[in-house]
């Protein structure tokens, strides 16, 4: 009698694919309880929101470099509508372009003596994923952890490597949500930046734990009855 042994050997070359984790910004058609009105930014504001950011001339090119190397299409003409007083990231004449108010342009090289625009708050937008402690009702992001510190600012390089950059969308009427028009088919990349701990409700992410990064356009969750009636009655209601 014969004796046959299976002999099993495991492929340990190859290391096993490495998790992708994270808070992820639900979108409003994901039944995020932050609802924004249709044909609209889908941002996402820090809960304690007196938080300004100074785009210094640092802050300036920084933001401009990562908005090139994500999309070849932008030039220097964009830079001021992309951070004009009416557009999401830089509200009101006092902190953004083109509202009647001088600001310096670092990228331009106009009205240097002038104040720098700033960021009117701590701001990120749906499908985003983000690093931060989860204190229950809040996450908590850390300047120079979770994204950039104004103050020791990274190189474009590392705001791409440690994902510290939002890629704005708008809101759709279908479901959807779409690029920023001014990157002619390609992302708009801002950065994601704040002088102090920024707050967020936890009700507004997902967690994901996954070998593939998520699509910021996709959408995982399927809201509840509830949350569809409530999306409804929001989208009409907001201003």
């Amino acid at each position: 009698m014969s004796l046959v042994v299976d002999i099993q050997f495991t492929d340990v070359s190859q290391p096993p694919p490495q998790r992708v984790t994270g808070w992820r910004f639900l979108h409003c058609a994901e039944g995020s309880p932050r609802q924004n009105p249709l044909n609209m930014p889908e941002i996402r504001n820090a809960s304690n929101d007196f938080i300004v950011t100074e785009m210094t001339r640092g802050v300036q090119l920084l933001a401009w470099g990562v908005m090139t190397e994500m999309n070849s299409l932008l030039n220097k003409n964009k830079y001021q509508d992309l951070h004009s007083y009416n557009r999401a990231m830089n509200n009101g004449p006092q902190n953004g372009y083109l509202g009647g108010q001088d600001h310096a342009d670092w990228i331009n090289a106009t009205n240097l003596t002038a104040s720098n625009p700033r960021y009117d708050k701590t701001r990120g937008y749906g499908g985003q994923m983000i690093q931060g402690y989860d204190e229950g009702k809040y996450i908590r992001v850390v300047p120079g952890i979770h994204c950039i510190d104004p103050k020791n600012l990274p190189t474009v390089q590392e705001v791409i490597d440690n994902n510290w950059y939002s890629l704005a969308v708008n809101v759709n009427p279908n479901n959807t949500v779409s690029d920023f028009a001014q990157g002619q088919g390609g992302v708009i990349a801002y950065l994601w930046i704040s002088k102090s701990d920024a707050l967020f409700p936890r009700t507004w992410f997902q967690w994901w734990d996954s070998t593939e990064r998520p699509d910021y356009k996709g959408m995982y969750v399927t809201p509840s009855l509830f949350q569809r009636v409530r999306m409804l009655f929001s989208r009409k209601v907001s201003t």
